[in-house]
């Protein structure tokens, strides 16, 4: 099955997660399933995850001023638990969640406010949350906000969170400053079993965007937005810098790693290939518009990128490129609008891994119309 969520206007409840269970073979409508947090709070899911098994999905996001990941039964959509987490302070937000490898735990990471004051505009840290797949139960919470006692501003917190293949380590990445000062980007490690921090490491003066495991767990990459943004590797074991890569034109980039750890591929304005080894550009290639979503396909042979594009007659439509990954030989190009002039947007991509088959997701809408989920196959 395909597994999408967001939110959507629920009447009485206001604004409500809502996932929505698709026929990965014929795309038809298996089971919606919405969350709706206490009396008309804004609910918006913002990340998905699936356990290795693909018995459970699990989803957060935000729920007026906490961070709350509901966990549903795949084949069905029943509600097996929810969790909510505000933290000390006014406000906690969501943005990624991962699953171990081993099926066991669930990772949540975003962000949380350390004063009670919804006017404070300091004092916020990124917030690591793990879950007991099976109950829900917390485990851990690990907040970080800088070396120091500084406190991150409020524009700033984790957004992507990956797990090593051997489910012994988190980690998270985001952009952190201390009130004042220029933002960096921050990446943090965790034991996942306790939440102890393994290392924290930044990189000054970009905002971070996303990050990416190499197969083998062996080093960290994280991408940072800016004029030029640098992709930098790291050792996952102890946070060394082992290179970093500033030629990147980004907004938004996207980070994947080909499935034998050879090269990393960075997708925002340019589409480019690095040695995964030295940092060496391998090849690149212009977008027609930002990159949101970036994966392999054909065990590595084939690298997808979405994103969304100037559509006819107005509007915006979602673009999908596949590539040839050695070379960077564009392979094919699709584009969806739902009408001409309507807006229709990217938000993410997903490969089938036993039938290749390519699913790209995100909102259309005509002229005049609501926004609606949009979600496309492709024959990879």
């Amino acid at each position: 099955m395909v597994f999408v969520t967001g939110r959507s206007q629920g009447g009485e409840s206001g604004w409500d997660y809502a996932t929505v269970g698709y026929s990965a073979a014929t795309g038809a409508q298996r089971w919606v399933a919405r969350y709706a947090g206490p009396g008309r709070s804004r609910d918006a899911a913002r990340a998905v995850a699936i356990s290795p098994d693909g018995r459970i999905v699990f989803v957060t996001g935000d729920s007026g001023r906490d961070a709350a990941t509901v966990a549903y039964r795949a084949a069905s959509g029943a509600r097996l638990w929810v969790r909510r987490y505000r933290g000390p302070g006014y406000r906690s937000l969501a943005t990624s969640i991962a699953v171990s490898p081993d099926g066991a735990v669930v990772f949540v990471t975003g962000g949380s406010n350390l004063s009670t004051s919804p006017r404070s505009a300091v004092d916020w840290a990124f917030t690591t949350i793990a879950y007991d797949a099976a109950t829900g139960a917390r485990l851990w919470t690990a907040r970080y906000s800088g070396p120091g006692s500084a406190h991150f501003s409020s524009a700033f917190w984790a957004l992507a969170v990956a797990v090593s293949p051997d489910s012994a380590r988190v980690y998270v990445t985001g952009t952190a400053a201390a009130a004042g000062n220029l933002p960096s980007t921050a990446t943090v490690a965790y034991d996942a079993a306790t939440g102890a921090r393994l290392w924290a490491r930044s990189q000054c003066c970009v905002h971070a965007d996303s990050m990416a495991l190499s197969p083998d767990g062996s080093t960290v990459f994280t991408t940072s937005v800016s004029e030029f943004g640098p992709l930098v590797a790291y050792d996952a074991a102890t946070g060394a810098k082992l290179w970093e890569n500033d030629s990147i034109v980004a907004v938004s980039p996207q980070v994947a790693v080909r499935p034998g750890g050879h090269l990393v591929a960075v997708a925002g304005n340019d589409l480019e290939a690095f040695n995964a080894a030295t940092g060496a550009v391998l090849w690149q290639d212009h977008l027609p518009g930002p990159a949101v979503g970036l994966a392999f396909g054909h065990g590595g042979r084939t690298l997808y990128q979405t994103g969304t594009i100037a559509g006819r007659a107005g509007g915006s439509a979602i673009s999908t490129r596949a590539y040839d990954a050695s070379t960077g030989t564009l392979l094919w190009s699709r584009s969806y609008a739902a009408l001409p002039g309507g807006g229709s947007n990217s938000a993410a991509i997903a490969i089938n891994p036993v039938t290749g088959a390519v699913y790209v997701t995100g909102s259309s809408a005509g002229p005049g119309s609501g926004q609606d989920y949009a979600t496309v196959a492709y024959r990879g």
